[in-house]
Order: structure tokens, then C-alpha cells, then sequence
């Protein structure tokens, strides 16, 4: 397991990281006034559905049925200021789930991200107003791209190309296969 760091402060056109598998759900353990409490995860599983873990009260709830058909949602990350989830569809379709309003639908197609059905992107999070998500295919891109999220009253949206970042570790930029991810609010490095 190797650790990947990249300040998104200054982040610059080729990320230099050190790479990191994070075992778990890509969520932000972080909370403001009016947000979702650091102790509320939420996850999608296997068979597409939303469910919520507590960990002060070390509870599983069910909270929703993934916008997802097919073979499961991933891509998971959570806005915690606008309590939006978003996830990638087995069609590779980016998703959003609102958990105060229970509001659900598409932000953008699969077209938009490149990405090839039953083969979405797997490792995202969701930092300063953006979408982030390593992406996938059969031979691994090894970039990182950032997708800005509008909103139209509640409900988010993206149009355009993803920016991308090349990763690489240790000189290389090929062959790694990629973990969850997760950014931290505070300092913007990229687990």
C-alpha cells in the first residue's frame, strides 16, 4: 500500500504523487455548520443501493435505490456542504443523490467523462466544489480529473471536458491500479 499525496492548492498541469490504496468508502469525515455530521457515512453496495452508517450509534440503514442498473454504482463521493452524494452508474453516467430532499438524477452523461459501460471510473471524492475521479478502462488512464459542479436551484450539473492530471509515482506514469480515494478538506492532499 503506498500513500498518494497532491496538494490541490497549487496543483499543477502533471501531479507528482505517491500512489495510495485506501481500503473503505471515498467519503470526507468532515462537517460544517448546517452539513452532515462527521459521524454519517454514506456508501452504495453492491447491489445498488444508498445505505448510511453511523458511527456513534454503530448503525446500517438503507436510504435509497441508486439511480445504477446493471452491474453495481462506484465512484462514490459526498458533498457534505450541499448533502449531495454523487456516484457513477454501471453506464457510466454520473449520478446525484440529495439526502435532505431525497431529489436523484443525472449530472452528466457518460459521453461527457469518456467512460465505457459497465466499466465507470471507480475511485472519486468531492472537494472544493468538484467532482474528482481517477479514471478507468481496460488498461488504467492513471490520470485524475476534476469536474467543477454547477447548480440550478439544488439540483447540480456539469457541461464541458473534465480537467485532467497526469499522475505518476516514482517516475512512471503507467500500471497503477488505484484504491478509493479521499481529500481532505483542511490542507486539499489527496489519499
Amino acid at each position: 500500500t503506498l500513500l498518494m499525496r497532491a496538494s490541490f492548492a497549487c496543483l499543477p498541469r502533471t501531479v507528482a504523487c505517491a500512489a495510495a490504496l485506501v481500503m473503505g468508502m471515498a467519503v470526507m469525515p468532515f462537517a460544517n455548520a448546517g452539513s452532515l455530521s462527521p459521524a454519517l457515512i454514506y456508501g452504495v453496495t453492491t447491489t445498488n443501493d444508498i445505505n448510511l452508517f453511523d458511527v456513534q450509534s454503530q448503525s446500517f440503514s438503507f436510504v435509497a435505490t441508486s439511480l445504477s442498473t446493471g452491474v453495481k454504482a462506484n465512484g462514490f463521493a459526498t458533498d457534505r456542504i450541499r448533502n449531495n452524494l454523487f456516484y457513477f452508474g454501471s453506464n457510466g453516467d454520473l449520478y446525484y443523490y440529495n439526502t435532505t430532499s431525497g431529489g436523484a438524477g443525472t449530472v452528466a452523461p457518460a459521453s461527457t467523462f469518456g467512460n465505457s459501460a459497465d466499466f465507470p471510473p471507480e475511485d472519486a471524492s468531492f472537494y472544493n466544489g468538484a467532482f474528482w475521479y481517477i479514471g478507468k478502462g481496460d488498461d488504467f488512464d492513471n490520470k485524475l480529473y476534476q469536474v467543477p459542479i454547477t447548480y440550478t436551484g439544488n439540483v447540480p450539473s456539469f457541461s464541458g471536458t473534465p480537467t485532467a492530471y497526469q499522475l505518476s509515482a516514482s517516475g512512471s506514469t503507467s500500471g497503477m491500479g488505484f484504491g478509493d480515494i479521499a481529500i481532505h478538506r483542511d490542507t486539499g492532499i489527496l489519499y
